[in-house]
């Protein structure tokens, strides 16, 4: 009788902590939030736009039952809602908590709510589609491998959040035509590693990254044939 309490306890407990928790850490609660709002995220080193409102803070938190399955971009999806809970349109990336041993499963975020006047326009986009010869493509890709498969990327396009990258998984980022000096900054346990977009005679490049030993990212620049082949055989994206 004891091991059956037991078992139907510990079920209970992973059940409740499945998932990561929505947490409001300051700031007043809006009494209709719009659930239906776009909120746009910014890199924890973009500079704010002029008539930038602080609303507040939120953060996501997991624990040692938390389901592995919650990577980054489960994670930007809970801040996205706890900022409209505070009537935000934004929220700023503050720290991205990458798992460990007897810690938290999922990546933990902790972000500022803002309300922006008029929000930035991008210069790229995550598109499925890249046939328009008018514009270049950044095309990054994680094969799927045992080694580092929980690993869960956060790209930056220059200081710009993008999205986080999984173990076999790709994105294509479409560059707006007229901008140079791009470069890609993938974050590892909170250091950032950059990488210079040099395009040569196309439009596209393509990144092929992989986990070393220690978590951090290695990135290799393969020849175009060898890239549009491996990136075409992944099937996932974020």
């Amino acid at each position: 009788m004891f091991k059956k309490i037991f078992r139907i306890a510990l079920a209970s407990i992973t059940l409740v902590s499945c998932s990561p928790k929505l947490s409001v850490l300051s700031g007043v609660k809006a009494e209709n939030e719009n659930a239906t709002q776009e909120v746009y995220v910014f890199g924890k080193n973009e500079i704010m736009p002029e008539n930038t409102s602080l609303l507040g803070k939120v953060e996501t938190k997991g624990n040692f039952f938390t389901s592995a399955k919650f990577k980054v971009n489960e994670s930007i999806e809970l801040i996205k809602k706890g900022a409209l809970q505070l009537n935000g349109n934004a929220v700023r990336i503050e720290e991205i908590k990458f798992p460990g041993p007897f810690k938290s499963k999922s990546y933990d975020i902790t972000a500022m709510v803002l309300q922006i006047e008029k929000l930035p326009i991008q210069c790229f986009k995550v598109v499925t589609e890249t046939n328009n010869k008018d514009s270049k493509y950044i095309k990054l890709y994680i094969p799927e491998r045992v080694l580092g498969s929980g690993i869960s990327y956060p790209i930056y396009l220059n200081n710009t959040f993008v999205c986080g990258l999984d173990n076999d998984h790709k994105i294509a980022i479409e560059l707006e035509m007229g901008h140079d000096n791009y470069y890609l900054q993938i974050e590892s346990y909170g250091k950032l590693y950059k990488v210079p977009i040099l395009f040569k005679d196309n439009s596209v490049i393509y990144i092929e990254c992989s986990v070393s030993s220690d978590g951090s990212p290695k990135v290799v620049i393969p020849e175009s044939g060898a890239g549009e082949k491996a990136f075409s055989e992944i099937k996932n994206t974020p």
